[in-house]
């Protein structure tokens, strides 16, 4: 019964158990001797070297995924819980991205020719651009959390802003149409067609106007979420949304 040495030096991961588990969802013929860095896998039948490569690819891009994941997202400055956030965000990313058939072939054949693998040695060697998009998902996902933590400052300060303010006008009515586009009316009948659809225009727009009160009419659909979302946090407090 041929035998494979499966070590790793870098991670602290029970590479038998993993064994054990991903060979076992194959089926039986198999036995796991332990190894101080890893474990001696026996493998019966024809196809071993084949059987092999598919557990360890699976350990490779899901087991030991969340350690390499977890050790390019420790090493950036953010807050426990915005590392979490990136974690969870990157792995998901990693794993819409997950491709098995290569690193399945080059270990066959691996295998085939060799009985020891260091899983450490055949990540960073072989599998270099997979790390690449590994360190692109947790980059995307950082920037992600970044410009959110971002955004909420600038609606704090908005919203601190507009509330030390005097108000300069009682009421102003605002319809909010599909395109993003804006009709501004208040209590003297003045009507104004504001055709810049971008929400930086339209806050800004109604930050300088400073209304007491400050009714909107959503008359989007929903295509305009965001920008609603944000009127209702800076103006939080006077401000009154109807839908339809």
């Amino acid at each position: 019964m041929p035998a494979w040495e499966i070590t790793t030096l870098e991670y602290d991961v029970p590479v038998e158990r993993l064994l054990n588990r991903r060979l076992g969802e194959d089926g039986e013929g198999f036995s796991l001797d332990v190894l101080p860095d890893g474990a001696r896998v026996h493998l019966r039948g024809g196809k071993a070297a084949e059987r092999l490569a598919g557990a360890v690819t699976k350990i490779l891009l899901r087991d030991l995924q969340y350690f390499v994941l977890a050790r390019m997202t420790d090493s950036m400055p953010l807050s426990l819980g915005e590392k979490r956030t990136v974690l969870t965000d990157a792995l998901y990313a990693a794993r819409m991205h997950e491709e098995t058939t290569a690193i399945q072939t080059a270990l066959t054949a691996f295998f085939q020719t060799e009985r020891a693998l260091c899983l450490d040695g055949f990540l960073h060697f072989r599998m270099q651009e997979v790390l690449m998009l590994w360190q692109l998902c947790v980059e995307q996902a950082a920037s992600k959390v970044l410009l959110q933590k971002e955004y909420g400052e600038l609606m704090q300060a908005l919203q601190s802003y507009v509330r030390s303010r005097a108000a300069r006008m009682e009421e102003l009515r605002l319809c909010i149409h599909e395109d993003g586009s804006c009709t501004l009316s208040d209590n003297d009948q003045l009507e104004i067609e504001y055709a810049d659809s971008s929400p930086d225009g339209i806050v800004t727009l109604l930050v300088n106007m400073a209304p007491r009160r400050l009714i909107i009419y959503d008359k989007s659909g929903g295509t305009q979420q965001h920008l609603c979302d944000t009127l209702l946090e800076v103006f939080s407090g006077r401000v009154v949304m109807k839908k339809g």
